[in-house]
């Protein structure tokens, strides 16, 4: 039998947009802890605990209690039904000013190039692009200067590539999740999963996508530095970890497929200025200062603070190790940043 939300489709969609950009302080409300992005909703399944038919877990600092049949059927409105529970007065206004008065984007064109414009027609989006389709969600379709279909945040941050070229249509999720094939000379057949935010997430072999059902693993900073600082001390090309070996080892068990060259993850995600940096990020160097302008090395960042950032990266010299931006030999190669997950 085909499940009923609780809540009708513009409600859901209204207090879902409402509770994304709900702020307290300086925290915002998000379970998998990453600025500027929303929740992930199925994400309460993964950290509720289960008694006499309630879920119960902590939102926000306070215990919340909320039916099973709710938080295994239908885990956003499981979310929501908590946020309103602690914070109505909140919630309703939200839902009144920001959900149903969502910004709504459509594509607008000048000399042949496409952007993003809002109700009034005030652009919104960069026109550079060959073609656009409208949001649907947190997405829209794009063809870049490349050929392909691309998917775009209303942002305007690139989220992945298609694989579908722009002569195509672009692919449609398959009950809430993008599955994209493509061909690559090293790995062969390579398989990715996006999800409604545009987020590559890890869905296990055999799986059936199913919206709000399938569990996946979505990337975790805490996780990969974990993993990455367990192979502190391994020296360099061993069991493949080289610089950009060991950006995969890293990256992989999170359903994000990088390059096998460094260079080619230099092209990967999207641009981050240094004073944008969080843990997570792909800091990429050059090779002699002065001479040498393309990349040649790959780290990952692990702690930001005040005057630079660590990152730990497979060394030639020292294999797995963490250096700081202010160390000088890096400080003169630093080249930019990447972000790669969201």
């Amino acid at each position: 039998m085909k499940q009923v939300s609780p809540f009708p489709r513009i409600i859901r969609h209204s207090l879902q947009h409402a509770f994304q950009h709900l702020h307290f302080g300086r925290r915002r409300m998000l379970f998998q802890g990453k600025k500027n992005d929303g929740p992930d909703f199925r994400s309460i399944q993964q950290i509720a605990g289960k008694k006499q038919g309630i879920f119960q877990f902590v939102f926000h600092g306070a215990n919340v209690g909320i039916p099973t049949r709710i938080a295994q059927k239908f885990p956003a409105e499981a979310v929501l039904f908590a946020c309103m529970k602690l914070y109505p007065a909140i919630a309703s206004a939200f839902l009144c000013f920001t959900g149903l008065r969502a910004q709504q984007l459509s594509p607008c064109a000048e000399n042949e190039l496409f952007g993003f414009c809002d109700e009034k027609g005030v652009l919104k989006i960069e026109r550079k692009f060959q073609k656009a389709l409208s949001f649907k969600g947190h997405l829209a379709p794009v063809v870049r200067e490349d050929g392909y279909w691309w998917f775009i945040n209303k942002k305007g941050h690139l989220m992945f590539n298609s694989r579908a070229w722009a002569d195509q249509s672009p692919p449609l999720p398959v009950n809430g999740l993008f599955e994209i094939r493509y061909f690559d000379p090293i790995f062969a057949d390579v398989k990715e999963y996006y999800n409604r935010y545009g987020l590559p997430v890890k869905v296990e072999p055999g799986a059936m996508p199913q919206a709000d059902t399938i569990p996946y693993t979505f990337f975790s900073v805490s996780k990969a530095t974990e993993l990455a600082k367990s192979r502190l001390g391994t020296p360099y090309g061993a069991d493949k970890l080289d610089c950009s070996g060991f950006m995969r080892f890293i990256f992989e068990p999170f359903g994000i497929v990088l390059p096998y060259y460094a260079r080619e993850m230099a092209e990967k995600g999207r641009d981050i200025q240094e004073a944008e940096l969080q843990p997570g990020d792909l800091v990429f160097y050059g090779g002699n200062p002065g001479f040498e302008k393309n990349v040649n090395h790959v780290g990952m960042v692990i702690s930001v603070f005040k005057d630079g950032f660590e990152f730990i990266h497979a060394s030639t010299s020292k294999g797995v190790t963490i250096n700081k931006s202010s160390d000088t030999y890096y400080k003169s190669r630093f080249m930019f940043a990447r972000r790669i997950f969201g």
